[in-house]
């Protein structure tokens, strides 16, 4: 009896001990020798079947491979995985959108919270998932800057030589012309110069350099550098001829999908799908995203105007459709990019005279994908002016610029003359009658108003107390022929610019024609006259 209940106590006595073992598995670290004890022990208390240390692995984001090195890889044991050890800055390389770039190790899943982080040490892959909104994407037509190749040092002369003789009863006549465009390639400088000699028979040899210029590029700054004789763009200033330097954005650098204006397309996808967007019912745009807020910023458009329908498809076969405005103009910018232009030197348009030094610069920046702002300042002796704009992406109803530029001059007699000038762009595709406005423009300036060029002109022909105009005769005049140059009066006043309509329009006429249209007029202050031009052509 006693021995029985002896029996009995013993084997629930053994089942405590063993229930007791089983809560909780333990191990002995020591009998492994080479391991950190503190990593062994995190690895022991996570769900994860591989050690924590460095592994070369394979880095996707979204897919798309931006690494292949040895990451550090620690155990997470609240998750029950690994965690890669990846600085932030490292991220931002990867394209990864973040604001913190110091810390050593960035808890990406802890701080994004729809991330997702997939480890297969096996298969070397560390699979990182982001909505789309996260991440920097790439133009499809992107090339890194490190591909950037300066050419082969070379040197180069482009020729045309013309040679004509007249002979006749009278006598002879000799003409010969010869234009020479050269330039050398060194490294990654460009040394550019345009050059022409000529002679006749009743002259001596001519030769003139026409122009010298000496560019880099800055790729950094996605920018180029002009020395020697160039001129300024005409995006808020007219444009000016000088000798000098000039820096500025150049728009050859960035992917042929970024050049010209296009808008930002944003939306979100509830899971992985496909986004399309259409401009006149075809597909100028397709890409897949993941699930999450998507930005696309490289589209191209195919129209210069015409809304964007974009239709996002889900994984289930639902689709999302909504509608982008967009018309395009020479003033408007992709939102969140610049272009900016620093010019200084010395006033030269090729003709003798009064030629100031002068400073300018100009600014444009894409506010969002309907605004776009814009302004710059000059500075030259005698003269300053200032100006500020905003363009305008109306979408169907076309696309509008506006903007106001304020100059003070001090003319040749002393006077100081202050004015403004206001502009406004306006340009619309007629998609259902293929019509295409593609700038009318009217400015109004006040009579106290000179542009840059005209303050210089106002100075050349002042001459005690009067100005020198020039007149060419009349159309009807018989004997314009005989007359290679205008007449020359005299007046007290400059007819400086007070109004001009431009416009300029084209039809398209059948598959493979199109008729064009080109109107400008030119009206002054103190005078009746006016200049028109009018071309057209099929």
């Amino acid at each position: 009896m006693d021995i029985v209940k002896l029996r009995y106590l013993f084997s629930a006595l053994l089942m405590t001990i063993t229930a007791a073992a089983e809560s909780a598995e333990r191990y002995n670290a020591r009998f492994l020798n080479g391991i950190d004890q503190n990593a062994l022990r995190d690895f022991a208390a996570s769900e994860s079947d591989v050690l924590p240390g460095r592994y070369y692995v394979n880095v996707y984001i979204n897919e798309k491979l931006v690494d292949s090195r040895e990451i550090t890889f620690s155990a997470d044991a609240i998750n029950g995985r690994l965690a890669p050890c990846i600085s932030a800055e490292e991220y931002i390389r990867y394209g990864v959108k973040i604001n913190d770039d110091s810390q050593r190790c960035y808890p990406l899943v802890d701080n994004l919270t729809q991330a997702r982080l997939e480890v297969d040490i096996a298969s070397h892959r560390l699979a990182i998932t982001l909505p789309q909104q996260f991440v920097l994407t790439r133009p499809y037509d992107y090339v890194s800057p490190a591909l950037f190749d300066d050419g082969i040092n070379a040197a180069f002369i482009n020729y045309n030589y013309t040679h004509d003789e007249t002979h006749g009863d009278w006598g002879s006549d000799r003409y010969q012309y010869l234009s020479l465009n050269s330039g050398l390639n060194l490294g990654a400088w460009r040394l550019r110069n345009s050059a022409y000699w000529n002679k006749t028979s009743d002259q001596t040899d001519r030769w003139k350099s026409l122009s010298s210029t000496l560019e880099t590029s800055i790729i950094a700054w996605r920018s180029r550098l002009e020395i020697g004789q160039t001129s300024t763009d005409a995006s808020v200033f007219d444009s000016i001829q000088f000798r000098g330097a000039q820096l500025g954005s150049d728009s050859e650098m960035l992917p042929g999908s970024q050049t010209g204006y296009a808008p930002v397309i944003r939306g979100v996808a509830n899971s992985n799908a496909r986004v399309e967007v259409r401009q006149n019912k075809y597909v100028i745009f397709s890409e897949n995203v993941p699930p999450g807020p998507f930005e696309i910023s490289d589209i191209s458009a195919v129209n210069r105007s015409g809304d964007f329908t974009v239709t996002v498809i889900e994984a289930d076969g639902s689709h999302n459709t909504f509608t982008v405005a967009y018309t395009t103009l020479p003033k408007l910018v992709r939102s969140g990019m610049w272009n900016y232009q620093i010019s200084a030197g010395r006033y030269h348009d090729g003709v003798d005279g009064y030629a100031p030094d002068f400073m300018q610069s100009t600014l444009s920046f894409g506010l969002n994908n309907a605004f776009t702002l814009y302004g710059g300042g000059l500075a030259a002796e005698n003269y300053r002016a200032g100006a500020a704009g905003v363009g305008i992406n109306m979408g169907n109803a076309g696309a509008v610029s506006a903007d106001y530029t304020f100059a003070s001059t001090l003319l040749a007699d002393g006077r100081r003359r202050d004015g403004g000038s206001i502009r406004f762009l306006y340009a619309k595709s007629f998609l259902a009658t293929s019509t295409d406005f593609q700038v009318a423009g009217y400015r109004y300036s006040t009579a106290g108003y000179y542009s840059f060029s005209d303050a210089v002109i106002e100075r050349r022909r002042w001459h005690d107390g009067s100005y020198t105009n020039y007149r060419w005769p009349a159309d009807d005049d018989p004997y314009r022929w005989q007359n290679d140059r205008p007449d020359t009066y005299y007046s007290t006043s400059l007819y400086n610019k007070k109004n001009r309509l431009d416009i300029s329009a084209s039809q398209k006429i059948g598959k493979h024609s199109s008729f064009y249209l080109n109107f400008s007029q030119q009206k002054y202050w103190n005078s009746t006259s006016s200049d028109l031009s009018l071309q057209s052509g099929f």
